[in-house]
């Protein structure tokens, strides 16, 4: 990163959540929304070749799910971080998560 901004790229279906956090992102010093995706089938290949620094991943989206993308994506960027994002506190499937390589969520309410 070296003193640049924060690259992050968001994977959410739902249109109003995808849409604040990429403002939020934007308008945030030291960070830049590079991409928004939503779903993981339109994501794969362009988070691949960008290699964002941050991944905000939905888990549950239709199609290729958040801990599938997650776990096809981390072989490719060791380095990146990917949160992801739920609804409720979801144990089993953050913890099935974290395995796939994510390194932390966010509840969706969270302020």
């Amino acid at each position: 990163m070296n003193g640049s901004k924060i690259s992050v790229s968001i994977v959410e279906d739902e249109d109003e959540i995808r849409e604040l956090l990429e403002k939020i992102f934007d308008r945030s010093p030291g960070f830049s929304c590079k991409h928004v995706f939503k779903d993981c089938e339109s994501a794969i290949e362009v988070i691949k070749t960008t290699k964002p620094d941050v991944v905000l991943m939905d888990i549950q989206l239709p199609g290729i799910t958040g801990i599938e993308g997650v776990k096809i994506l981390k072989g490719f960027l060791p380095e990146t971080d990917f949160i992801m994002l739920t609804i409720r506190d979801e144990e089993e499937m953050i913890f099935q998560s974290l395995c796939a390589g994510a390194t932390g969520y966010l509840l969706k309410e969270t302020p």
